[in-house]
């Protein structure tokens, strides 16, 4: 089994949850639920939870069922321990690329959501990245899986049933949307121009849209 694992969970800290949570259920069709510390969002197969705090960063989650092979792979990677607190515990490291993630030891358990419509978020997390390849490699090699290059033009990759996918554009944490999302009515609804396409909402997370067409097909395997 690889050291790390991709994990469907991901961390935003906003200074009010619930108005956050109800700006992307009446934007994006996504499902919330309240935890004792949190509120958590079902976006398609993706969790986000929203921690109350001052504004920050998109963060992802890597799974592992060894915390010092966990460690010993990041450092070798060129990642910068933020925060280590051991199993159990929060443990943040920054990428070489800017992404913050958590180690979370052992599978962490997934609230199953079922929304009542179709959520315009997809089930797609990753980067925008000057240059993609180059990240799409990293990440491959960080998961130890293989990377596709999509018709697309962008980079994924799958670990432990989740999906991350690599953007060209400015270096930033990037969800994408749904193919069905209205753009304009996005923006209507407060969500900003973002660089190279993208769109950035009023909690600072960047959204790519998706094409017109799926395109999950690989047209190169690496």
């Amino acid at each position: 089994m690889n050291v790390l694992r991709l994990s469907r969970c991901m961390g935003l800290a906003v200074p009010e949850p619930t108005r956050a949570a109800r700006f992307y259920q009446d934007t994006l069709d996504v499902t919330s639920l309240r935890t004792e510390t949190s509120v958590l969002l079902a976006l398609d197969d993706l969790r986000l939870y929203l921690d109350p705090g001052p504004q920050g960063r998109l963060m992802f989650e890597m799974i592992t069922d060894d915390m010092e092979a966990a460690r010993k792979r990041v450092l070798a990677l060129g990642m910068e321990v933020l925060s280590w607190g051991g199993a159990g515990h929060t443990n943040l490291v920054r990428d070489p690329h800017g992404l913050i993630w958590n180690i979370h030891w052992g599978e962490p358990h997934v609230e199953s959501l079922t929304p009542p419509n179709r959520s315009l978020a997809t089930s797609w997390m990753g980067i925008s990245h000057e240059e993609p390849y180059a990240a799409a490699q990293y990440y491959a090699q960080l998961f130890q899986v293989p990377m596709h290059e999509l018709v697309d033009g962008t980079f994924a990759l799958s670990s432990a049933g989740a999906r991350f996918r690599v953007r060209r554009g400015a270096n930033t944490p990037t969800i994408w949307l749904s193919n069905e999302a209205d753009i304009e009515a996005l923006m209507n609804s407060g969500f900003q121009p973002g660089r190279g396409s993208t769109l950035v909402d009023p909690f600072g997370i960047t959204w790519a849209p998706s094409p017109l067409a799926p395109c999950e097909s690989a047209v190169v395997s690496m």
